[in-house]
């Protein structure tokens, strides 16, 4: 039994899509992971005061930057 001219790109034609998808997918992923970091952490409170310091340093604001809420971390 024969396959029809015309039914024979079906197989092939999911397969090129298929391999597209995997493609595009794995494109998307990076190397680099990011993970939540809980607020009572050493280092925490000392990166925002750094950050606040700095830009109350380079603002021209006559008012001082100051954090009110937190709502998560994240670090790289």
């Amino acid at each position: 039994m024969m396959a029809r001219p015309w039914q024979a790109p079906r197989p092939l034609t999911a397969i090129l899509v298929t391999l597209v998808a995997l493609t595009y997918q794995a494109g998307k992923k990076t190397f680099v992971s990011i993970q939540e970091v809980p607020t009572e952490e050493s280092y925490v409170k000392d990166t925002l005061q750094f950050v606040i310091d700095e830009y109350n340093k380079e603002s021209d604001d006559k008012y001082n930057f100051r954090i009110l809420r937190i709502l998560r971390i994240q670090k790289q």
